[in-house]
């Protein structure tokens, strides 16, 4: 609370109302949005499978039969650590052709109106770029 009334008290507000855009000041942002690549991993024959299980920090790899299997290929984030573990029998790269994004609204908007105007403004900036070429 700003201030606390008592009873018959009552208090007379002035304010001024902006309106902001997220570029000009964070506070003015709806929500975060950040992208990250999918991996394509491909395992070899990997002396010590335990062990490269184990380091792996995403838990991307487990062990059946003696053999690296790969469980959850979208939670690797690239960091490499079982490449150089297996001394390059594994093969991570990234996809060029998909990617994740992630979109967490703040409350002010929900998310589908923070994509629609999210497309709406690189339309109308595609449109700007238009007209600068011609």
């Amino acid at each position: 609370p700003i201030v606390k009334l008592l009873k018959g008290q009552t208090l007379q507000i002035e304010a001024i109302a902006r309106l902001g855009k997220g570029k000009e000041h964070a506070k003015f942002a709806p929500g975060l949005v950040y992208y990250r690549a999918v991996a394509d991993i491909k395992t070899g024959n990997c002396e010590k499978p335990e062990e490269i299980a184990k380091i792996c920090p995403k838990n991307v790899f487990k062990v059946e039969d003696k053999k690296l299997k790969i469980v959850d290929e979208l939670a690797c984030d690239l960091c490499l650590a079982c490449v150089e573990a297996s001394k390059n029998n594994i093969k991570v790269e990234d996809k060029k052709d998909e990617f994740i994004i992630t979109i967490e609204s703040w409350g002010q908007l929900d998310i589908k109106k923070i994509i629609d105007e999210g497309i709406s403004e690189f339309n109308s900036k595609l449109k700007e770029l238009d007209k600068k070429i011609k």
